[in-house]
């Protein structure tokens, strides 16, 4: 099962607007679509709510069923990611399986293979970077 995800109103439009732009690049329909019904589905709260989800900018600590041990990321926009420092694209299988998730929540983690795996975000720390 998965949780109800949280977005802020400018995590939502930002991630629309890069959505608009997903289908120059290969696979991008399947990515905007994910995209759009995410935001689409998702609670929108003002950018001043307290509240510990994932959103862009996020450090976020979390589990995939059937791995060991937690790992932790920053979720940010393709433009800022940089895997060996950790900052993983909201366009990637994990960032778009964290986006929105609260502590505690769970979604699915879609795989490239097709399979699927339940994730759970263990810690989420509000938006650390500087919004774009």
């Amino acid at each position: 099962m998965t949780t109800q995800r949280i977005l802020t109103r400018s995590d939502a439009l930002r991630i629309r607007n890069l959505a608009e732009r997903m289908p120059e690049l290969p696979h991008g329909d399947e990515i905007a679509d994910t995209l759009l019904d995410l935001v689409a589905q998702a609670r929108v709260i003002d950018d001043e709510a307290s509240t510990s989800h994932v959103g862009l900018g996020s450090v976020v600590s979390y589990e995939v069923q059937g791995t060991a041990g937690v790992q932790t990321v920053t979720v940010v926009a393709p433009d800022e990611a940089d895997a060996r420092a950790g900052r993983i694209s909201i366009f990637t299988p994990v960032g778009l399986a964290l986006l929105g998730l609260p502590e505690g929540g769970a979604g699915l983690l879609r795989l490239p293979n097709g399979h699927e795996r339940a994730v759970r975000v263990q810690t989420a720390q509000p938006g650390l970077l500087p919004a774009a």
